[in-house]
Formats: C-alpha cells, structure tokens, sequence
C-alpha cells in the first residue's frame, strides 16, 4: 500500500463509517427519502472533492466527481419520480370528477324521462276519461230520444206523431254531428300531443 493510497483508504473509510447513522436514520423516514439520501450522496462527494484537494490525490477526486454526478443523477430521477406521481394523482382526480359528471347525467336523463312517461300516462288516463264520458252521453241521448220517440207516438196524432218523429230525428242528426265533431277535436288534439311529444324526444 503506497503513501498515496493510505490517507485515500482513511477517508474512504471514515466517510463509510460517518454516513452509517444517515443511511440508518433513511431508512426509518416515512417519506422523502430518495430527497434524504440524495442529500447525504452530495455530502460525501463535496468531502471527498475537499479531501482529494488537500490530498492531490487524483484517484479520489475523480470518485468524487462520479459520486457527485450521481447524486445529481438520482436527485432528478426522484423530481421526475414526483412530479410524475403528481400528474398521474392529477390524471386520476379527472377522470373520477368525469365518472362523477356522467353519473349526474345519467340520472338526469332517467329523471326526465320518468317525468315524460308519468306525463304520457296521465294524458291517455285522461282521454281514456273524456272517452267514457263522451260514450255515456251519447247512450243517454239515444235513449232519451227513443223515450221521447215512443212518447209522442203514443200522444200525438198521425200527423202530429210524424212531426214529432221528424223533429227526433232533426235532434238526433244534429247530436251526432255534434258528436262527431267532438270526437275530430278530441282526435286532432291527440295529433298534435303526440307530435309535440316526438319533437321532444329529437
């Protein structure tokens, strides 16, 4: 072992034996470590590059120049490392505030479309409604005309009784047609409902 190589190994040695504690104390960080030991990296180059300058041992200043490259190395390896986790933590909030976004549509979408169909089915309650009434008119129309028929049958001269008659039928023509105008009125307002209702759903 030349004169050179003795004070080389000492440093070498001490510095070993100096960074132990450091790299113990690392190892038990609950974060930033890679930060830690990239700190103390740096720390035992700069003492090798002093002690290879007071040294002038070439030997040992050129492992302080690869141990201080590669601190530097490993420092921007763990800014890349963050700053990656970072955009996949930002990529991530996204993508879940756009799962949450089509959630709410979703469900604004079923929720106008159930009001659509409880609208449609009061609608065709209703007209099942005016359906009905219309039909119970138009029965107890004929009947009270058949009534009034047979009354004046029974009253009235043969003459009188063929007025009468004509005079029913006059009313029962002018009934229906007034029926069948309510039931055009009733089927164009269905029309049109039910065109309202597709331009809707465009």
């Amino acid at each position: 072992m030349s004169t050179r190589t003795i004070p080389r190994v000492a440093v070498t040695t001490s510095l070993r034996l100096a960074r132990l504690p450091a790299d113990l104390a690392i190892t038990l960080l609950p974060t930033g470590r890679q930060a830690a030991r990239s700190a103390v990296d740096q720390a035992d180059a700069s003492v090798r590059a002093l002690a290879a300058a007071i040294l002038s041992d070439d030997v040992l200043r050129e492992d302080a120049h690869r141990r201080h490259a590669a601190a530097e190395a490993r420092g921007r390896a763990a800014d890349l490392r963050g700053q990656a986790a970072e955009t996949a933590e930002r990529a991530d909030e996204r993508v879940e505030e756009r799962h949450r976004e089509a959630v709410r549509r979703h469900r604004a979408a079923d929720k106008r479309a159930r009001t659509r169909r409880e609208a449609a089915g009061e609608r065709k309650q209703q007209r099942a409604r005016q359906a009905t009434k219309a039909e119970r008119q138009r029965v107890q129309a004929s009947r009270q005309t058949e009534s009034a028929v047979e009354e004046a049958i029974e009253e009235e001269a043969p003459r009188a009784r063929l007025e009468a008659l004509d005079a029913v039928a006059e009313a029962q023509h002018e009934r229906d047609a007034a029926l069948t105008q309510m039931d055009e009125a009733q089927r164009l307002q269905e029309t049109a409902e039910r065109v309202k209702e597709e331009r809707k759903k465009d």
